[in-house]
């Protein structure tokens, strides 16, 4: 009996989630991991769900070249006294909290089982922090927390490296020149990307297009070649606006 796709995975599954079981059951009373790439049929959320439920918390995970490992650690009382331990350990956290140079502290819900996320914002701003970016994860959410007023880049806004130790004052105000300089960078950006898709659209349409069909054809060429200049133009501007970005913030800044 031949069996379909569907089936054949069906049967792995069930088999790698009686290994994820046994391997749950015999783990270490301090932590625990395992490989997700051995258990590639059954979802994230499944694993956590059901590590959940045999007393393993989901810690972090780290993908390199060995694999893809899931840490867990031992589950946290659901009770009062494992809740009153996890607000006490998020405060802790929040006391100790260093931003990173993009203004930010990034903070894994899922390490606070216990503590719902109502709780977590009222903790958060008790420490006197805003949750200046919310991410949905599998596990829980990822928070990127900042002090009040301050601005936070993202990877949208390109790489920020200032040198070691500015004034908090002088780092506040290169992150938002970054944010603004990096604004008119992309708009540079999407602008070439449009004025080249439809230069070379109309160039095509001209290059084939016959001078006897009438003005379609010089329309065409017309179009293709400001559309052409003006890809030219952002594509100058690019270069020219980290140029001026520099100029204003390499004094705070590594190269």
């Amino acid at each position: 009996m031949t069996l379909t796709v569907s089936e054949i995975r069906f049967r792995r599954k069930a088999r790698q989630l009686t290994r994820l079981k046994q391997a749950a059951d015999q783990g270490e009373n301090q932590a625990f991991e395992i490989d997700w790439f051995d258990y590639r049929e059954i979802p994230k959320p499944e694993i956590v769900a059901l590590l959940r439920e045999r007393g393993w918390d989901y810690r972090d995970d780290d993908l390199g070249e060995a694999g893809w490992l899931l840490h867990f650690v031992p589950g946290e009382d659901q009770g009062a006294n494992g809740k009153a331990d996890a607000q006490r350990r998020l405060q802790a956290d929040l006391h100790d909290a260093e931003m990173n140079p993009n203004g930010g502290y990034h903070l894994d819900t899922s390490q606070y089982g216990p503590v719902s996320y109502p709780e977590i914002r009222g903790i958060v701003r008790a420490a006197g922090l805003t949750v200046a970016t919310n991410t949905q994860t599998a596990t829980g959410r990822t928070l990127v927390l900042a002090e009040p007023q301050t601005t936070v880049l993202t990877s949208a806004y390109g790489p920020f490296d200032p040198k070691a130790d500015p004034p908090s004052k002088d780092l506040d105000w290169a992150r938002e020149r970054q944010r603004l300089w990096s604004k008119q960078f992309n708009r540079q950006i999407g602008l070439g990307f449009l004025h080249g898709f439809v230069g070379l659209f109309a160039l095509a349409a001209a290059l084939t297009s016959d001078p006897s069909d009438g003005s379609g054809h010089y329309i065409a060429w017309a179009v293709a070649t400001v559309a052409l200049l003006l890809f030219i133009r952002a594509a100058l501007k690019g270069p020219d606006v980290r140029r001026r970005r520099w100029e204003e913030l390499g004094h705070l800044l590594e190269r």
